[in-house]
């Protein structure tokens, strides 16, 4: 494949979000269309508690991945299969370590609540990840690109939905949970 097609094909050139902290995506509408601080100060406390979390599940399993498999696509199972266990793994050490830290710090049972499902929207995301590994190394990014935009719309369509029932914080946070569980 040609220098200019692979360009061509990559994921930060077509404007792939960041899946792994996917409420950011429609945080900023949340903050501007309404006033609800509350609501928007809790998700953004929850973004960033579990984001400091979630920088257990990759550890450079994902460059290390395409840098192999690129070398040698005939171990894309192995590499696939062995990602996948360390980052499920990897997935319940860290929601194991955000309970005990979001309890021992005391904060309400909305919080913990979003806080958890936040958690475990980061958990589907990096085991997603493992899964572009491969299409990267295969030199195939359209799949992930179109998926970053399916994820992009389903989140903001969920938000426009929530905010116009009026919907409590808890259901902003199941929103990316299940676009995370879903692409």
């Amino acid at each position: 494949m040609g220098t200019a097609k692979t360009v061509e094909k990559h994921p930060g050139l077509v404007g792939l979000p960041d899946r792994k902290y996917g409420v950011r995506f429609f945080l900023p509408h949340i903050e501007r269309s309404i006033s609800w601080p509350r609501i928007v100060g809790l998700l953004t406390f929850a973004v960033a508690f579990t984001g400091i979390f979630g920088l257990l599940l990759d550890l450079g399993l994902n460059s290390l991945a395409v840098r192999e498999v690129a070398r040698d696509k005939s171990r894309a199972n192995e590499y696939l299969s062995n990602i996948t266990f360390i980052k499920l793994t990897m997935g319940v050490i860290t929601f194991g370590l955000t309970a005990v830290v979001v309890h021992s710090l005391g904060y309400a049972e909305e919080t913990i609540a979003v806080v958890y499902l936040l958690t475990l929207s980061i958990v589907f995301s990096a085991v997603t990840t493992s899964f572009y590994v491969i299409f990267q190394s295969f030199e195939r990014m359209e799949y992930q690109s179109v998926a970053g935009i399916l994820t992009s719309l389903l989140m903001l369509t969920g938000a426009i939905l929530l905010i116009a029932r009026g919907a409590g914080v808890v259901a902003f946070a199941a929103v990316s949970l299940i676009t995370s569980a879903l692409f």
